[in-house]
Order: structure tokens, then sequence, then C-alpha cells
């Protein structure tokens, strides 16, 4: 086996045995929350299990996207336990993965939150046209220029271009001879 081909092997090896250790680490806590009630924008959050006197970050996931992070600041208590109250924007609705973290453990419980958006109202009249404002002050008048000058850039591009002749016509003559 080649050597560059041993090290990637070793690689992969290695990172699949990193991820389940992180996996059984989590998975070893006997950390929960609950959320109540379970179809609300307004929802009671508790979580036990947790490590003593850690920052709790609340999240709502759905198919390993971030939908939603809670601002509130929610800390444990001594015995690892929390609660809070999280208000849910009602811009956000469906079916979502109500994730609580700390610095090593996580815990979730799946949480619907209800669309209150309602139904589209029927549009409103238009309003009246507003007053046109006052007219701005004229702005002074440049100065005339000399009669008859032609634009210099006119010039350049007319040099360019047969400058750009001229090397076309040397190359076709080098090459054909």
């Amino acid at each position: 086996m080649r050597k560059d081909t041993y090290l990637f092997a070793m690689t992969f090896v290695l990172l699949g045995v990193a991820l389940l250790s992180s996996v059984h680490a989590q998975n070893d806590s006997t950390a929960s929350i609950t959320a109540s009630p379970n179809d609300s924008n307004i929802i009671s959050v508790a979580g036990t299990g947790f490590n003593a006197s850690e920052s709790v970050s609340l999240k709502l996931v759905a198919n390993g996207t971030t939908f939603y992070t809670f601002t509130e600041s929610i800390v444990t208590d001594e015995e690892g336990n929390f609660s809070a109250i999280v208000i849910v924007p009602t811009s956000i609705s469906g079916t979502f993965n109500l994730t609580a973290s700390t610095s090593s453990i996580t815990a979730y419980t799946e949480q619907t939150v209800p669309d209150l958006t309602g139904p589209t109202g029927s549009q409103g009249e238009t309003g009246a046209t507003g007053e046109t404002g006052a007219t701005g002050a004229t702005g002074a008048t440049g100065e005339t220029g000399p009669a008859g000058a032609a634009d210099p850039t006119i010039g350049y591009a007319g040099i360019g271009l047969g400058l750009f002749a001229t090397l076309l016509a040397v190359y076709a003559l080098t090459k054909k001879s």
C-alpha cells in the first residue's frame, strides 16, 4: 500500500473513532428537556441532567438546519436543571427539534409551532396623492467649450485601432513567410 493511501485511510479511521466517542459521550448523559404546550409559539421549557452552572443554548432545528436561536440567557442551577419561557416569532412555523445544548451535553424534544400568520386580507383603497414638493434651485451654468473642439477619446481610439491593424498585418505576413 502506498504511503499516501495509508495516511488517507488512517485519517478516516481516526475521524470515525472521534465521532463515535463524541456521540457516545453525549448519549451517556441523562439530560432531557420537556416543552409545553406542544402547539404554541409561547413555550415553557425545562431541562434536567445537565452540568451545574452552565449556559444553555436553545434552538429550533429541522433536518440539521437551525431555523431559530433563542436569545434568552439561560443558565443551569447547581443541580444542572433549568427552566425558561421562550417565544417563537410568528414568522416561523412547523415541526422542529427544540434543542438545548451546553458545552458538553445536548438534549432535544419535538416541538410543533403553529402557523399564526392568518389569511391574507383584501387590498385596501389607494391613498390620496400627496402634495408636490417645491422645485429646487437651478445650478450654475458651466463654461462653454471652444468652437469645433472634438472629443479627444475618438482620436485615441483611432490610434489604437490603427496600431492593432498594423500588428495584425505584420503577424499575418510573418506567418505567411
